[in-house]
């Protein structure tokens, strides 16, 4: 991918007050005070760039690079990089670090992670993106996990067919109660939740989808029942659903205090910098 590296790679997060509205929340601008203990913060990047990519490429080590060139579509490897811009711009702006020398490591795993060996104040954070956007959960003192699915990929029969090995046998029995217009964003929401759990307690895709089982109301904390092979240290766990305009998504940690916070990655300053293509207001 070709380098365009900007003038300088500092952070143009700054502090402000604006809002972008979205259909269901709040999305604020400019960077916060890092997150308290139980707080949440979680970041958005609206996919619309190419340039922004050439940016992430910048800002990556070679490990991620690699793994972008495994990409087979082109679009694909822009997400990719995109969501690697908005790691390196929110992490160099909470530690007041260039974002190209934001030390993001492989963890347990394989999860990222910063450098332990930095003055990090106990950050934690994991990255998820979709088709559309991309997300980024910040909190302190504690594990967490996020995960994100466009809607639109998904029909009745698509969902269907991956009920039957993403679910357990009681949450297929309720996933089939439901009428059709309600198994989609039950099985979405589910899906995500999983997802951003296992996320969280960082043992991916060595624990099966169909082994544990969340809920698929509105109950935000729960209680998990792991296989025998995969407990992690803490077995009840907090969500958050962040759906958006498009998209699915789910936040979980051991603890969630308050509500979780929402931020844009958008600042006047990008289409100065980086020209016309910024993602728009």
């Amino acid at each position: 991918m070709p380098l365009h590296p900007p003038e300088n790679s500092e952070s143009f997060l700054e502090a402000g007050t604006n809002t972008l509205q979205s259909p269901l929340e709040q999305w604020q601008l400019g960077l916060p005070a890092r997150p308290a203990c139980g707080e949440i913060h979680v970041w958005r990047l609206r996919f619309s760039s190419p340039k922004l990519a050439e940016l992430g490429w910048q800002f990556m080590t070679n490990d991620e690079r690699a793994r972008a060139e495994l990409f087979r579509f082109a679009p694909d490897r822009e997400r990719f990089c995109q969501s690697r811009f908005l790691l390196r711009q929110v992490l160099g702006g909470y530690l007041k670090q260039d974002p190209a020398k934001v030390p993001v490591m492989p963890g347990a795993h394989g999860k990222p992670e910063l450098d332990s060996a930095i003055s990090s104040h106990g950050l934690q954070f994991n990255l998820t993106h979709s088709h559309s956007v991309a997300l980024l959960a910040i909190t302190t003192g504690q594990t967490v996990g996020i995960d994100a699915e466009d809607i639109a990929r998904f029909g009745n029969p698509d969902v269907a067919g991956l009920a039957d090995s993403l679910l357990s046998k009681r949450e297929i029995e309720v996933f089939m109660s439901l009428d059709q217009k309600s198994r989609i964003i039950s099985f979405l929401r589910c899906w995500t939740r999983k997802e951003a759990l296992l996320k969280a307690v960082g043992i991916g895709l060595l624990a099966k989808l169909d082994d544990f089982e969340v809920p698929m109301d509105d109950r935000k904390i729960w209680s998990v029942q792991w296989p025998p092979d995969h407990r992690p240290d803490a077995s009840t766990f907090q969500m958050a659903d962040l759906s958006g305009l498009g998209y699915s998504a789910a936040v979980a940690a051991p603890m969630i205090s308050g509500p979780v916070q929402l931020f844009e990655l958008h600042h006047p300053e990008l289409a100065t910098r980086y020209g016309n293509e910024a993602p728009p207001l």
